[in-house]
């Protein structure tokens, strides 16, 4: 494991509440890992699980990114969405502060530590973190994503190995993401007392399926824009 890289979220609330998370990029990841036994019910495996997960309920009792996740949700299951809030989001490099509302305060954070996780599915999206854009937009969402699928696949052709040009592997990422965004917002669903977490992860399934559905339709745009750039 490498040294700590820190992704800090902090929040203000206007009733004068505020909290703050850390986030290490580098840390350890073990989806068989011991689980503390604060996690919820609602994070073991077998509870609402993706479709597509490949982990075993033998091996691994609870899902990673939902026990990851649960601290934060917990937080934030009696704040309404449209709550507003300040979010000064640190890391090393720079720091970036907004004014807006608990959903997408909360989405950003869940963003990144789920992305983090042990999840074998999750783990695709870990060199992304690593850059991680707080407030990302869908278009800064699909350029950084695609971006960030066509330098592995350079690295994978500098292997010898065969690379995906046509991003056929990145339109599957997406379809699975989509997938499991479904079964996370059930869990969510089923555990939160209000609506900030759900809608957090209602806007999670909406982007991986503008990403995933749209793919060759996303990138047209992104052509145009280069192409007048002279780029």
């Amino acid at each position: 494991m490498g040294s700590p890289l820190l992704v800090t979220y902090s929040y203000q609330f206007q009733n004068g509440d505020s909290w703050s998370h850390s986030v290490d990029v580098n840390r350890a990841r073990n989806a068989s890992a011991t689980v503390p036994a604060s996690a919820p019910e609602w994070a073991r495996l077998g509870f609402h699980r993706c479709e597509n997960c490949p982990l075993s309920e033998d091996r691994c009792s609870h899902c990673p990114p939902a026990v990851d996740s649960a601290p934060i949700l917990e937080r934030f299951a009696s704040i309404p969405s449209i709550a507003p809030v300040r979010v000064t989001v640190t890391t090393s490099e720079r720091t970036c502060i907004r004014e807006t509302d608990a959903q997408l305060g909360l989405k950003a954070l869940l963003g990144v530590v789920m992305a983090t996780s042990a999840c074998p599915i999750l783990v695709q999206l870990r060199s992304q973190a690593l850059f991680h854009l707080p407030f990302a937009s869908v278009d800064e969402t699909l350029y950084r994503a695609v971006g960030d699928y066509l330098i592995k696949q350079y690295f994978a052709m500098k292997d010898g190995k065969q690379p995906d040009f046509d991003l056929a592997g990145l339109d599957r990422l997406y379809r699975d993401l989509a997938t499991l965004n479904i079964a996370f917002f059930n869990r969510i669903q089923a555990s939160s007392p209000n609506d900030a977490n759900v809608n957090a992860i209602v806007t999670f399934r909406s982007m991986s399926d503008i990403v995933s559905m749209s793919l060759d339709d996303r990138l047209s745009p992104l052509r145009e824009a280069m192409q007048e750039l002279g780029a």
